[in-house]
């Protein structure tokens, strides 16, 4: 299933992919779309003409339309019994979008057709505009090109360019993407697929390797049309880069940087804001040489009067006792508001948060799946 749900603010939905793990002998894998209301059953329709994908991993909603993507990497079985990489992750994105009210016209387990997109760079994570006006979809794209996350440091890899080895301490580690943090805006028309107008933000000395962002999702009137997103980066040290990835990856057409051109000096980490109409940074902190933050949440003041009155939280990975901080959403460069922090405080890296407001019962009165049967439905669907 895919990791990332799509809520429909307007309706109360979840709608989410689920998708076969193993392809068909044809190499196409069913695919559903599923709808849950979040009280009752969960609906599923099979997409038609979904294509070849490894792995699809976020889906969203606009007032009309499900939009998701895959995921470009390949998985190489050898690899993870330390065999090297032979191929390198797909250099696009593949996106797939469906119309919520042809679900609406459909006997539950029916076909849904499916509108393809193709884009040239690849991408990691979507984000979209509730309105739809005219059929005109304005997507956000995390691209990734050249980050892959089945190269690991080994006691046989080398660094490019000083053929050193790594400390063995470092065995095991994740190769992060020699690549800037880039955002790309998209505004797609839903009913042909045609890719009317590209942007992408990004900079080639600072806001390198990003994790994830975090946005304003609590307003209807920003959900509508936003104009900010906000991330946090780890940064890049290219004396660092992996040999077999350098060799793997040196002649991408998606990269936004060439790996022969990477920055000779090392790119701090950073929590910066996009403004997502202008297509350019607007506010960033940067933090010390070797720290760096775990991605953002956006918190919303009470009685918030714009998109970004709030406060942004992140815990700061760094020499023990590590820190949670919070920045002020409008003002990210004069530093953290609040810092907090307890002897051996050690959270592990958390991708994944979110922040929500009290509420006086978070489950639905009588809802409760058991273990045994929330594992035979997801092995039946």
């Amino acid at each position: 299933m895919a990791a990332h749900p799509a809520a429909d603010y307007e309706t109360n939905k979840l709608y989410f992919v689920n998708y076969s793990q193993v392809p068909n002998s044809d190499g196409l894998r069913k695919t559903m779309i599923c709808e849950w209301d979040t009280k009752g059953k969960i609906k599923h329709w099979q997409v038609e003409n979904i294509g070849r994908f490894d792995t699809i991993h976020d889906i969203k909603s606009t007032r009309n339309y499900l939009v998701f993507t895959d995921l470009p990497f390949i998985v190489e079985p050898a690899s993870i019994y330390g065999k090297p990489r032979k191929h390198a992750n797909q250099d696009i994105c593949q996106m797939w979008i469906i119309d919520k009210r042809e679900l609406a016209n459909k006997t539950e387990g029916d076909s849904v057709r499916a509108q393809y997109v193709r884009l040239d760079k690849p991408s990691g994570h979507i984000k979209v505009d509730v309105n739809d006006d005219d059929d005109i979809l304005t997507v956000y794209l995390q691209h990734i090109p050249a980050t892959d996350l089945g190269l690991v440091i080994s006691p046989h890899e080398k660094k490019h360019g000083s053929n050193e080895s790594y400390d063995g301490d470092y065995e095991g580690f994740i190769s992060v993407g020699p690549q800037p943090n880039a955002t790309g805006k998209h505004r797609i028309n839903a009913k042909t697929g045609e890719v009317i107008q590209s942007e992408y933000c990004w900079e080639k000395d600072a806001h390198w390797n990003s994790l994830l962002w975090t946005d304003n999702i609590y307003s209807e009137n920003v959900r509508e049309r936003s104009r900010f997103l906000w991330s946090t980066t780890m940064g890049l040290d290219a004396s660092f880069v992996m040999d077999s990835a350098y060799r793997l990856y040196e002649n991408a057409t998606s990269a936004f940087v060439s790996m022969k051109d990477l920055p000779e000096k090392p790119v701090l980490p950073s929590i910066v804001r996009t403004n997502l109409e202008t297509m350019q940074y607007d506010d960033a902190y940067f933090f010390e040489e070797g720290d760096f933050a775990h991605p953002p949440t956006f918190i919303p003041r009470k009685n918030a009067k714009s998109e970004d009155d709030g406060y942004v939280m992140v815990f700061l990975n760094k020499e023990k006792p590590k820190e949670l901080q919070l920045f002020d959403a409008a003002n990210l460069s004069q530093g953290p508001v609040v810092r907090m922090s307890v002897e051996d405080f050690n959270p592990p890296v958390m991708l994944h948060t979110t922040w929500k407001t009290p509420t006086a019962s978070d489950v639905a009165d009588g809802y409760k799946i058991g273990m045994f049967r929330d594992l035979w439905g997801s092995l039946i669907t």
